[in-house]
This record gives C-alpha cells, structure tokens and sequence, in this order.
C-alpha cells in the first residue's frame, strides 16, 4: 500500500511526462532518488541533500477506479538533474520528476492581459457633450429693487461656460460675468440695481461648448 502511495504521488507531482526510469541506469547511490523513512516521510535527494516532498492525498476508491500500469521499480529522477542546462527557475511551476531526459516541462501560461475598460462620456443633465437642447432659464417671476436674485441657466452640457446681462426698464443693467457651468449649472446671485425702474426686467444668457452655441432669454418684473 506505502509503494502504491509512493507512486501516485509522483504522478501528481510531475508537470512534465513520466517516463518509467528504466531507460536510465540505476545510480549506485540515492542520488536523484525518492526515498521513503521508517516513519513515512518521503524525500528526493539532490546533491546529497535530501528534500521532503508531499504526496497528494485520494480516496482508495478513487486510487483503484485508476488502471494500473507496469510498475517503475527504479525510481523517477528530477528534470534538473538530467539535462545539461538547467531551465531558469521562473519558467516552470514546480521541479518534474522523470525518468527519461527527453521529458519536456511544461511552460507556465502567460497571463491574458485585461482588456482596457471602453472610454465613457461624461455628461450633465443637459445630455451630449455639446447638446443645449434642454437648456433653459430658471428665473423668479418677480423682485423689488435691493433684493437678492438667483438667476440660472439649467440642463448644460459638461464644460459648457456663460454668461449675460440683465437689462432693466430705464436703461440700468447688471452684468453677468462669465463662469463655467457646475453640475450641469450656471448660476448668478445678486442684489437688483437699486436704481432699476419698476416694470418687466429682460434677462439675456449666451451658453457655449467649443463651436456650438445656445442662446437663453427670459424676463422677471421689478416690483
């Protein structure tokens, strides 16, 4: 049962082929051999240095469902030690153990590269990059001289700049100095001219992106 286990071992550890070592001759010495102690711990010998190994563990049924070949009654020896370059270190998973020098190892796959994520557009509440169709203004129907007003031009493209003028009845005006849009924004807030005449207010906004774009008007009565 102990030699069964032995092999099947072996056969769990290779990466390469396995060969029976019959085709090599049987070292003098333990060299480049598996050996198995007293209390059923097994190494490999290398260079006279012996190095534990682990055999993977199977059911018995699992074990026996497997067909049985001729046994390899001379031991398997690593890759390593019957090539005469030895392969660098970085290109295989694990030492093979072999009983022919003709085995070849097996090459550790090269990761797939992850594709790169598409490019997404960002936009505002406006829609496309350059899209003013759902611009518009966001006025208070009315305000008395001296009082706060918020003025907005809403739904703008990302990146898209303003700016405008308020003209009241009388000839006085409040610029509306140039800024970029937030949050698909572009918002002014300040006190009416005093001097404003009672009557409509006409408020006029130019929205741009690159070369497109978009006129905004609407009115508020000064009270």
């Amino acid at each position: 049962m102990r030699f069964r286990a032995l092999l099947f071992f072996a056969a769990g550890l290779a990466v390469g082929l396995v060969v029976p070592a019959t085709a090599q001759p049987f070292p003098p010495s333990p060299e480049n051999q598996l050996v198995i102690r007293s209390g059923g711990f097994i190494s490999v010998i290398r260079d006279g240095t012996r190095h534990l190994v682990s055999p993977i563990a199977m059911l018995d049924e699992e074990v026996n469902a497997l067909t049985e070949g001729e046994p390899y009654l001379n031991g398997l020896v690593p890759v390593e030690a019957l090539s005469s370059v030895a392969a660098p270190p970085a290109t295989f998973n694990q030492p093979a153990l072999v009983g022919d020098s003709t085995a070849t190892p097996t090459p550790s796959p090269s990761p797939s590269p992850s594709p790169s994520p598409s490019p997404t557009a960002t936009g505002t509440p406006g829609g496309s990059s350059s899209d003013f169709n759902n611009a518009s203004l966001d006025l208070p129907s009315s305000r008395s001289r001296g009082d706060k007003i918020t003025i907005k031009a809403k739904s703008l493209p990302g990146g898209a700049r303003c700016k405008g003028e308020v003209n009241y009845k009388g000839g006085a005006e409040d610029g509306l100095k140039e800024i970029g849009e937030s949050s698909g924004e572009c918002k002014w807030e300040f006190e009416i001219d005093s001097s404003a005449q009672t009557g409509e207010a006409k408020v006029e906004v130019e929205a741009w992106l690159g070369g497109t774009k978009k006129k905004l008007e609407g009115k508020f009565d000064v009270k």
